[in-house]
């Protein structure tokens, strides 16, 4: 096997830590800022050319083992990192990168187990004379480069990789591509940001809505109805005290009430949140 892509597959299992499911770059992990990125990489920088206000990539060269020229390229999407892709230049012919490539893909899938194999393509048996016709056939379909070999799989946490070998048509040095994105990972992480902002957007409405009731505190009931319109409901108590409702309904069942409680002559002396679509007042 050839001395330096066995070193790039010793380089590719001892990034740390790998351990980690949804680190999918060394010590990238899935949902970083691209200054988290740059703050553990500071040799990435931002592609030349690029004029948006918002970062959607870092690319980052570096010498494998000080011997393979290779990219680094890091994508964005709403300012949180949910994919990579290295690309590795050994500059070898196809046979003699393969034994490498088995290397790197066992590698790979000790770091990242399979939950579901998708892809496992081997090109024939051809010789060079015969895959250099092949080539000439699929220049028309893959926009001058061949696919050789090719693994993907979905792993257990979620995350999807890819490796696989491309070289382009008239010539013989062969490039590995390793990619990882986030996959259904990715989906539950921004999952969880959609939902952590509409709490957060609850809570300040919440807050602001308290901080509006606690202002007409000693105020009457009808100051309230002239800016929400009239109560749902209202209860009159014994000892002469209303209590008025407005009540909101979300889907699924979920819904807020706000119990207003009023002394004589209307005064409102404090107020109430129930319900489970309320967020928290503070």
């Amino acid at each position: 096997m050839n001395t330096y892509l066995c070193a790039v597959a010793v380089f590719l299992w001892t990034l740390s830590p790998w351990a980690h499911a949804q680190m999918i770059w060394g010590n990238a992990m899935l949902g970083m800022s691209p200054e988290q990125v740059m703050h553990v990489y500071p040799d990435a920088t931002i592609p030349t050319g690029t004029n948006e206000a918002e970062v959607r990539a870092l690319q980052m060269k570096f010498i494998a083992l000080g011997e393979i020229p290779s990219m680094v390229h890091f994508s964005f999407q709403e300012q949180r990192l949910y994919s990579v892709t290295w690309k590795l230049k050994p500059g070898l012919t196809y046979d003699a990168t393969m034994p490498a490539y088995e290397e790197l893909l066992d590698g790979l899938k000790r770091q990242h187990p399979p939950k579901r194999v998708t892809v496992n393509q081997r090109p024939l048996n051809l010789s060079a004379a015969d895959r250099a016709k092949a080539a000439k056939w699929w220049l028309e379909r893959m926009d001058g480069q061949t696919h050789a070999a090719k693994d993907e799989w979905d792993t257990v946490d979620g995350t999807q990789v890819s490796i696989q070998t491309l070289y382009p048509i008239g010539g013989d040095s062969v490039e590995i591509w390793v990619s990882t994105n986030g996959g259904s990972a990715w989906e539950k992480l921004q999952l969880e940001s959609y939902e952590a902002k509409i709490r957060a957007k609850k809570a300040a409405d919440m807050h602001r809505q308290g901080k509006f009731l606690d202002g007409l505190v000693g105020n009457k009931i009808n100051a309230l109805a002239a800016v929400w319109g009239a109560p749902t409901g209202s209860t009159k108590m014994p000892g002469g005290e209303v209590i008025y409702v407005w009540e909101t309904q979300e889907a699924k069942g979920l819904n807020c009430r706000t119990s207003v409680f009023t002394r004589n002559k209307g005064l409102i002396y404090t107020w109430q949140l129930s319900g489970n679509a309320c967020g928290h007042n503070s």
